[in-house]
């Protein structure tokens, strides 16, 4: 079975797993700066997990294709110019390193652009073990886009998600893109969905507190 390259700086004890999907160029160590001002609680596991695809002239990895001189404005636009296929593959190899990691933990996944993608198509895929997920400057895949056939349990269980954007971000997705997310949560999820009128394409403290009052409120044993 293949899987991913996997760090956890707690150890894998069987516990609630928070699980740290990094963004675009950026690598398995990348997310640990959240850790300390989320206060992680003690029982909670923590695993990073560094995505398939080499990035040329980076040091980082990518979840799935990405040109970066491309900006791209329209929602259909910019989803029609995914690589279906690789993400697809790339969540198959993260539910796989899931399964043989963690096999019996529930998984709260913490995203951050290409990470919250793969965070969103985790959730989907396995919602019976993905109880809440945090999605921060990234997006959510139409349903024709995306490899789950049916967001029909995700409904039924009523998960809980954060998602979180900065109205600054001046990243390839697009305004209309984010829009569309929050749509999407709304409709399958019990969504909490937060704005930061000054944030660009990054994560801040205030955007931090608030993921961190969340967790708390999940109140996952």
């Amino acid at each position: 079975m293949t899987t991913l390259h996997t760090i956890s700086p707690t150890g894998l004890r069987g516990g609630p797993t928070l699980l740290l999907l990094h963004g675009f160029g950026a690598d398995e160590r990348d997310l640990f700066g959240l850790i300390s001002p989320l206060d992680v609680p003690p029982h909670w596991d923590i695993l990073s997990i560094r995505a398939p695809l080499p990035v040329p002239e980076m040091t980082g990895a990518a979840w799935f294709p990405f040109d970066p001189k491309t900006k791209r404005g329209g929602v259909t636009e910019a989803i029609d110019a995914l690589d279906d296929e690789a993400i697809e593959k790339s969540l198959q190899l993260l539910l796989n390193t899931l399964d043989q990691k963690v096999p019996t933990s529930k998984i709260v996944p913490i995203g951050f652009s290409q990470g919250a993608v793969m965070a969103a198509e985790l959730l989907r895929a396995r919602p019976e073990r993905v109880p809440a997920a945090v999605l921060l400057s990234g997006f959510v895949l139409p349903t024709e886009n995306s490899s789950v056939e049916s967001d029909a349990k995700l409904t039924e269980l009523e998960r809980q998600v954060f998602f979180a954007w900065g109205e600054q971000d001046d990243s390839s997705i697009s305004r209309a893109a984010f829009q569309l997310t929050e749509d999407w949560l709304k409709r399958h999820t019990k969504a909490e969905i937060h704005r930061f009128p000054e944030l660009g394409h990054e994560i801040s403290m205030d955007e931090l507190r608030e993921v961190r009052d969340f967790l708390e409120r999940l109140r996952i044993r």
